[in-house]
């Protein structure tokens, strides 16, 4: 590491370029994760390294290292997803489809990044918050009354096909190797929680926000950009969600909901008086006396 690399933070691109760099010259023996888990602590190492220096990131400046590191996490979830949905079309087939009509249909999935990842304020330890979409083929038809045909050698819907994707690239992300880890996911923020489906389509997931989401869900979808994927359809989602997510009216039981929300919110918040430092030369005794009076 030299001095040019820590006078101003990298680009995701710039990220992405060491990735492909410690992928080419693996050792074809090695795991074929470890090229990411090289690439994810080599990087945090810069990104500390150049964090602690007050001079290159003052407090003032703190949310170019959360910028760093939620940059470092979409160029890792990303390749990973390419990984896993490579070793999966060997397999199983790319996820095409033929319609009624004949005609072939891919069907395009994108990664939601939720909360801190989401915001692109993620830090060393946070958890990634993920929410898994695809297009159903034929959207534009009834997709209860579509028959389709899968156009590889197996006989799988799309829902099947992609939580199989969802559940790979899971393994792939939160597995530990001799280099250590990725990410731990947490998926409790898709529709319906813990108890929902692990993939959903575009048109369920909007649906769902516009009849069915508590009152907390649809302002924790504001921070949501797509991180992994087919991106363009992640944005066209989150554009779908607009009128939903910003009405134009609201009800008196909203309104109500609304207010408890911001009342728990407030009351969850740390009481503690002192201000935490954490480059300060005390910031760990500043820390704790934080923690305790919280």
């Amino acid at each position: 590491m030299t001095g040019d690399d820590l006078q101003r933070p990298r680009t995701a691109d710039e990220m992405a370029a060491r990735l492909a760099g410690l992928a080419h010259h693996a050792d074809p023996a090695d795991d074929p994760r470890d090229p990411l888990r090289r690439c994810k602590y080599a990087e945090l190492a810069r990104i500390t390294v150049r964090d602690l220096d007050l001079d290159l990131v003052p407090l003032d400046k703190t949310a170019e290292t959360l910028r760093e590191v939620s940059d470092l996490a979409d160029v890792l979830l990303a390749s990973a997803l390419e990984a896993a949905a490579r070793t999966l079309a060997s397999s199983w087939g790319a996820p095409t489809w033929k319609l009624p009509d004949g005609d072939e249909q891919r069907a395009p999935f994108v990664v939601l990044g939720f909360g801190k990842l989401g915001s692109a304020e993620l830090n060393y330890s946070s958890d990634v918050d993920l929410v898994y979409v695809y297009e159903h083929p034929g959207a534009e038809l009834d997709e209860g009354e579509v028959d389709l045909r899968f156009c590889g050698e197996r006989d799988v819907s799309p829902a099947q096909y992609f939580t199989r994707l969802a559940q790979d690239f899971g393994r792939l992300v939160t597995s530990t190797t001799s280099e250590g880890f990725l990410y731990r996911i947490d998926l409790d923020l898709r529709p319906e929680g813990a108890q929902g489906p692990l993939v959903v389509t575009r048109s369920a997931f909007v649906s769902y926000y516009d009849t069915w989401a508590a009152t907390w869900e649809r302002p924790a979808c504001l921070k949501a950009r797509p991180v992994a994927g087919d991106i363009a359809l992640g944005w066209r989602i989150l554009r779908e969600l607009d009128p939903v997510l910003h009405r134009s009216s609201i009800d008196y039981e909203a309104v109500a909901a609304i207010k408890e929300l911001k009342v728990k919110v407030k009351e969850g918040h740390c009481r503690a008086t002192v201000r935490v430092d954490v480059k300060a030369p005390i910031g760990l005794q500043n820390i704790d006396l934080a923690l305790r009076r919280c």
